[in-house]
């Protein structure tokens, strides 16, 4: 197989594909015009805000959720699937107890209709299961998952198959579906 990098080939008997990924960046109108924080950068803020709204309830949006509020941020976590949606839902009702304990604000919500830039920060408007509402917040964190970065590697071409979300297909060893090529880490989607 070969490679091209700024139009120069490499070429090589096997190949490793070990890409990452990146942060998933939801489909909410609005949400390029306003400076959000993901699961990394939130981690590098110098100054803590007096208010967040972290959305997505998977493990990352909680640990981050907690963290923040720990430190005294009012953290408010807007999820449509609950906390931790992958998990037991045994799990998930005492996860939001103890949140709740932690002064954590959970909005579910049915659907996310546009965010803005506001005076205080950003607003998000949502839909809940009794109407529109308006979440403000100094800062606004997305953990809503990472998306394998696989988009520009035309695999196709090289026999590499990869799932709907662009994960590569491996088995047990690693081998993608072309037996010269392996791919490792987030770039499975695993």
């Amino acid at each position: 197989g070969h490679l091209t990098v700024d139009g120069s080939p490499f070429m090589a008997a096997k190949v490793i594909l070990a890409t990452g990924s990146r942060p998933h960046l939801p489909s909410i109108p609005g949400i390029n015009t306003i400076d959000t924080l993901d699961s990394t950068t939130a981690l590098d803020l110098t100054e803590l805000p007096a208010s967040m709204l972290v959305v997505g309830a998977g493990y990352i949006g909680v640990e981050l959720a907690q963290m923040f509020a720990r430190a005294g941020v009012a953290v408010t976590l807007v999820s449509r699937r609950g906390v931790l949606p992958e998990a037991e839902p045994e799990v998930s009702e005492a996860l939001e107890g103890y949140l709740s304990e932690e002064n954590i604000a959970l909005v579910r919500v049915q659907s996310y209709d546009s965010i803005k830039a506001d005076p205080k920060g950003v607003c998000l408007h949502v839909t809940t299961a009794t109407g529109q509402e308006q979440l403000v917040s100094e800062r606004l964190v997305v953990a809503t998952g990472r998306v394998p970065n696989s988009d520009s590697l035309n695999i196709a071409a090289a026999g590499v198959s990869a799932n709907h979300r662009g994960g590569i297909w491996v088995d047990a060893q690693m081998r993608t579906s072309n037996p010269d090529v392996w791919a490792a880490g987030d770039v499975t989607g695993r």
